[in-house]
């Protein structure tokens, strides 16, 4: 960002909030204190991201429960639901 703020003050000045939340996208204070696991922060990244394409596409909510836990404390990957086979006329 200071590369940026020299070029257009104004544009980082409006936007920085953005820039920061864009770079960060997933994190929070207890990621960057480092009390949460790099696994749960890139499981709630990818939930985020899921969610941006679907409302990109103006799909309807219709994305994976949140992710749960295994045993020993792990996050388990979201599972994809198989494709409906397409019907043939």
């Amino acid at each position: 960002m200071p590369a940026a703020l020299a070029h257009s003050p104004l544009f980082v000045l409006r936007n920085s909030v953005k820039m920061l939340a864009h770079t960060f996208a997933g994190s929070s204070l207890r990621s960057a204190l480092g009390l949460e696991d790099e696994r749960t922060v890139f499981a709630r990244y990818r939930q985020q991201r899921q969610h941006e394409r679907a409302a990109y596409r103006g799909e309807a909510a219709e994305l994976e429960a949140p992710q749960s836990r295994l045993s020993d404390g792990r996050v388990r990957a979201g599972h994809r639901r198989p494709a409906e086979p397409a019907e043939f006329h």
